[in-house]
C-alpha cells in the first residue's frame, strides 16, 4: 500500500498557502510518492525531500483544464487521474491532500482495516444548505464568485441530505485499490460533466450508480480513519460535528488523520 499526494497548477496562485503547507506535510514523513505536473512544482516540493513523479513538464494536463478551481471548474479532475495512474502502478494506495494532518502514526491497524474495507474509501463531510448562499455573498466581489455559483448548481444534484445539510465525499482522503473504481470516476466527470468538485461529486456518482443511500454509504465507503473537515465558522462546525457523532455511531473509527 502506497500513499500518495499530488500537485499541479501554480504554486503561489493561493499566496502561500500551498507551500506553507507542503512544507508543513514534510514533517509527518509519510514516505509518499508525489505525483506532480509541471517542472517547477517538481523541483520546489523535491527540492524539500519528497520522492516525486514528474508526470508533465506542463503545470496543467491541458484536456483537463487550464487554471485553479475557483477559474477552471474541472481542475480538481487532475486528482482522480492521479489516483487512477498510482493505482495503476502500485495497485492499492491512500491518497491524502496537503492539508491532511497525521494525529497518530501509522501502523498494521491502519493498514489492515483499510485492507478488510471496501475497494474505495473516501470520508463524508457537510455543506450546510445556508453555507452555499453565504459563500456566493462573501465572494461577489471577488473572481472566486463562479466557483461557488457553479458549486449551489451542482450540489443539489450530487449529494445526501442530512438535516439542514448537503453531504457529499470529501477526497482529502482516498482509499483505492481497484483500477476499475479509478477509471470509472473518470468517465462519471464527463457523463454528468462535473464541475466545481468533480472528485468529490464523482464518488457520490459512483455510490449512487450502487444505488447506496447515505446509512449505506457510510457503511461501505466511509473510513476509519479520519474524520470531516475543519471549519473556521462556528455554525459550520456544528453541523460537521452533528454528521461525525452519527458516522461514529455506526463506524468504529480511530483517527489517524485530520483535514484542516
Amino acid at each position: 500500500m502506497k500513499i500518495i499526494r499530488t500537485f499541479w497548477g501554480d504554486l503561489h496562485s493561493m499566496g502561500t498557502r500551498y507551500t506553507d503547507q507542503i512544507q508543513e506535510a514534510a514533517k509527518d514523513n509519510l514516505g509518499e510518492t508525489v505525483y506532480i505536473w509541471g517542472r517547477e512544482n517538481y523541483n520546489y516540493i523535491s527540492n524539500l525531500g519528497f520522492n516525486c513523479i514528474l508526470i508533465s513538464e506542463d503545470p496543467y494536463d491541458y484536456s483537463i483544464a487550464s487554471n485553479h478551481t475557483f477559474w477552471d471548474y474541472r481542475s480538481l479532475v487532475h486528482k482522480l487521474k492521479c489516483l487512477d495512474i498510482a493505482v495503476r502502478e502500485y495497485g492499492e494506495v491512500v491518497f491524502i491532500d496537503w492539508d491532511c494532518t497525521l494525529v497518530q502514526e501509522l501502523d498494521d491497524r491502519f493498514y489492515d482495516e483499510l485492507k478488510q474495507g471496501s475497494s474505495l474509501q473516501v470520508p463524508l463531510y457537510v455543506y450546510p444548505k445556508m453555507a452555499l448562499e453565504w459563500l456566493i455573498k462573501k465572494s461577489r466581489e471577488e473572481s472566486t464568485n463562479g466557483f461557488f455559483i457553479k458549486l449551489n448548481e451542482y450540489i443539489p444534484l450530487h449529494s445526501f441530505e442530512f438535516g439542514k445539510n448537503y453531504v457529499i465525499p470529501n477526497t482529502g482522503f482516498i482509499y483505492c485499490r481497484d483500477i476499475q473504481v479509478t477509471g470509472r470516476l473518470l468517465e462519471l466527470c464527463d457523463i454528468h460533466n462535473l464541475q466545481s468538485v468533480p472528485d468529490e461529486f464523482a464518488v457520490m456518482c459512483y455510490a449512487k450508480e450502487l444505488g447506496y443511500s447515505l446509512e449505506d454509504y457510510i457503511a461501505n465507503i466511509e473510513p476509519k480513519h479520519i474524520a470531516g473537515k475543519h471549519h473556521s465558522e462556528d455554525w459550520w462546525i456544528r453541523e460537521q460535528v452533528l454528521l461525525d457523532k452519527y458516522i461514529s455511531d455506526r463506524v468504529d473509527k480511530t483517527l489517524y488523520f485530520i483535514h484542516k
